[in-house]
C-alpha cells in the first residue's frame, strides 16, 4: 500500500469527515518516518500545533477503527 491508498482508506474510515490539509501533511510525513519536530520544521507550524493535530487525527482513526 502506498500513501495515496492509505489516505483514501483514512478518508473512508473518517467519513463523513475527511482529513484536512494539516492532517494530510502529518499523515504523509509520518508515513515516511518523519517526527513531529521534522514536520514542524518543514511546514512552519509549531511543534505543539503539529502534535495536537496529529493526536486528534490518531484518536479519530482509533475511534473509527473501533
Amino acid at each position: 500500500m502506498n500513501v495515496e491508498d492509505a489516505l483514501c482508506t483514512v478518508n473512508i474510515i473518517l467519513c463523513p469527515n475527511y482529513v484536512n490539509d494539516v492532517q494530510e501533511l502529518i499523515f504523509r510525513h509520518c508515513w515516511i518516518g518523519k517526527t513531529y519536530q521534522d514536520i514542524a520544521n518543514l511546514s512552519g507550524y509549531t511543534h505543539d500545533h503539529i502534535r495536537t493535530v496529529g493526536s486528534q487525527l490518531w484518536k479519530s482513526l482509533s475511534e473509527g477503527l473501533g
